[in-house]
């Protein structure tokens, strides 16, 4: 009787069955082959069992490197979206020294606007950064301002 055992589709015999014309020498010695047998057939489960799991935690570390290696990346990108949204928001002192001046004078001009309207077109450094058009642009827009405030309708 033949049996198949394994992966490797070995054949072993059956199991062990004593004849009658065997001696107990010739017996002992085959119950020895059938140990000897057995031994390296654990034996080489055992290292196969080992490749097998040495294999596939290779095969996971791997896994772990690439994910690690991933979300590294899509950490990197999302500080240097922070750094940028930070840097866009907040700037340096600079930035903000020129936010509050601004704003100052956006504040200064539009509540006492009529102080400044009737100067602020005449004021030569003004009409030299500002350029001859964009100075009658804005003195038609200041009268215009002007006459709504004193209740006339502007002509431009």
């Amino acid at each position: 009787m033949v049996e198949q055992i394994g992966v490797a589709a070995e054949t072993t015999p059956g199991p062990f069955v004593p004849r009658r014309e065997q001696t107990l020498r010739e017996e002992i010695a085959e119950l020895g082959l059938w140990v000897n047998r057995l031994q390296e057939e654990i034996t080489r489960e055992e290292q196969e069992r080992e490749r097998a799991i040495a294999a596939e935690r290779e095969e996971r570390r791997e896994e772990l490197r690439a994910e690690a290696e991933r979300l590294e990346r899509q950490i990197a990108e999302v500080r240097h979206d922070v750094e940028g949204l930070r840097d866009a928001t907040t700037g340096d002192l600079e930035l903000r020294a020129e936010s509050v001046v601004f704003l100052a004078l956006g504040i200064v001009f539009t509540t006492w606007s009529e102080l400044f309207v009737g100067w602020l077109a005449e004021w030569p450094p003004f009409r030299v950064a500002m350029g001859s058009s964009a100075a009658m642009c804005l003195r038609v827009s200041l009268g215009m301002l002007v006459a709504a405030r004193r209740g006339v309708d502007a002509q431009p």
